[in-house]
């Protein structure tokens, strides 16, 4: 990702036939505010955040297609990580009274299901990154102190 004029964009490189690296090629523009991309365990695809969706671009065509409209979900994406079903994705999520959760869709799209609500103020998670199998959700939860927490997900 390289991030130019305030405006963050993606490149892919290529290998040659012969093993050299490809000239860079820009595959997507993103707005600013837009998170870390989250590539696809294949590399065919990538989940961008731009304010206020989650979007997946495939690499290969560039053509992009938004899976969650924050503007209609009730809570806007800022980070998310494959899990290992590759036809679910998961995203770190405001919602309109600044509450952070964690939550899950389909790839092919559909209705989120919050799967990790934060509502605890005394432990917030005030990075954006974290991981999941699938099962867990690895997260950092921080006060003045930062620690590293596991939750299990509601089925």
């Amino acid at each position: 990702m390289s991030i130019e004029s305030g405006r963050r964009e993606v490149y892919i490189v290529d290998r040659t036939v012969d093993g050299a690296w490809g000239a860079p090629h820009k595959i997507t523009n993103l707005a600013r505010g837009s998170s870390a991309p989250a590539w696809s365990p294949d590399g065919r695809f990538i989940f961008l955040t731009p304010d206020p969706t989650l979007t997946l671009v495939d690499v290969r065509s560039h053509a992009a297609r938004v899976v969650v409209d924050g503007r209609t979900a009730g809570h806007v994406p800022d980070y998310s990580a494959w899990g290992s079903d590759p036809l679910l994705v998961y995203n770190r999520a405001v919602d309109a009274s600044r509450q952070i959760g964690f939550w899950r869709v389909p790839v092919a799209g559909g209705t989120p299901q919050l799967v990790l609500p934060m509502n605890d103020s005394a432990r917030t998670t005030r990075r954006p990154e974290f991981a999941s199998d699938g099962k867990r959700i690895y997260f950092t939860v921080a006060n003045d102190e930062a620690e590293v927490w596991i939750a299990a997900l509601r089925r």
